[in-house]
Parts: C-alpha cells; sequence; structure tokens
C-alpha cells in the first residue's frame, strides 16, 4: 500500500514543478524569446523612465521585468513575472525620484547588444585578472536609463559564488558582485 501511495507522491511533485526554463539575458539564443515576451506583454511605445531585467540569483534566468512611468502626473512602478507573465499591480512613486528625468521608449533600448556586452564584460574581469575559469558569472540585473542629454545608458552587475556555509539548520550562500555601466556608445566600464 505505501508503494502507491508513495509514487503517485512523487508524480504529484513533479507534476507541480515548472517546467517553464526562464530564459537568460546574457544567452543570445534567448533574445528573441525575451523580444517576444516584452511584445505581448508590455507597451512598446510606452514612455520609462527606467527598464529593468532582474534574474533570479546565481542562476541567471530572468525572473522580473520592471519599469517606471508617469501617467496623468503620477509616477508608477509595474513589474512583469517572467514565469507566469503577469504583470503586478503598478505601485506609486515619489516624484522626486524622477525630477530633471528623461524618458524612452521601451522599443529603444536595445536587448539585442546584451550578450555580447556580457562577453564583454567577462572579457574586462581577464583583463583585469579578477575572473576565476572555475566560477560561473551570472548577469544577475540590467537596467536601462537616460542620462542628461536623454541617451540611452545601462547599468548591470554579474554576480558569482563565492561560499555556503552553514550553522546548524541554517545556510548561508555568499556571493561577489562585480558592477559595470554600458555607455551610450555601448563601450563599458566596471565601477570599483
Amino acid at each position: 500500500m505505501k508503494t502507491p501511495l508513495m509514487l503517485i507522491s512523487i508524480l504529484l511533485f513533479y507534476s507541480s514543478c515548472s517546467i517553464f526554463s526562464l530564459p537568460s539575458i546574457s544567452n543570445k539564443e534567448d533574445i528573441n524569446e525575451l523580444e517576444t515576451i516584452i511584445t505581448e506583454n508590455l507597451d512598446s511605445d510606452l514612455d520609462v523612465y527606467s527598464l529593468y531585467f532582474e534574474s533570479k540569483t546565481l542562476t541567471g534566468g530572468l525572473d522580473h521585468i520592471s519599469y517606471d512611468y508617469k501617467l496623468k502626473g503620477s509616477y508608477f512602478l509595474e513589474s512583469l513575472d517572467v514565469s507566469s507573465q503577469v504583470l503586478s499591480d503598478p505601485s506609486k512613486k515619489s516624484k522626486s525620484a524622477y525630477q530633471n528625468k528623461k524618458t524612452f521608449k521601451i522599443k529603444e533600448a536595445s536587448i539585442t547588444c546584451i550578450p555580447a556586452i556580457y562577453e564583454e564584460a567577462l572579457q574586462v574581469l581577464k583583463d583585469h585578472e579578477l575572473y576565476d575559469q572555475h566560477k560561473d558569472y551570472y548577469l544577475d540585473s540590467w537596467v536601462f536609463r537616460t542620462n542628461r542629454k536623454g541617451e540611452i545608458y545601462a547599468d548591470f552587475i554579474l554576480n558569482y559564488f563565492m561560499d555556503t556555509s552553514r550553522g546548524g539548520r541554517t545556510s548561508t550562500t555568499t556571493y561577489g558582485q562585480y558592477e559595470f555601466t554600458m555607455n551610450p556608445d555601448k563601450s563599458i566600464k566596471l565601477n570599483y
């Protein structure tokens, strides 16, 4: 009697687990899927102050796409859960954070350049002797913004696993990160 019950439990567990694989913004093969997600779920002509891609920590799988915008004199932040493709309810933001900021249309953010910039960032780490070939570097977040001239640039973060420590029932994972800026001309800079 225990065997059929255990088999049913195992089948229910596996069927409840998502087989949906999250796209990685650092993988050029996933960019078409990402463009489709944006086209189907976001208004490409919407004027936004930032467009933010956030991955699950230490996996690289895209988790959320967020953007902030102005509507009828108020500022809002909205987020798309990539796995469910459901938009959050807009949350109101402080007006002071957007003073003197310029907007851009979602479709103006060049997401197709992200994988090449990611590879270039890895090369910068190698050039600065910061790269460890035994570690995986995940593109954790990428945010497009505009400078004072209205030109689009991006800030992004690479995470890597450092250590896991255990104390009783608690497990702590430590990871490091490198922060970069992609300038409007697509050149990149490591931010120390």
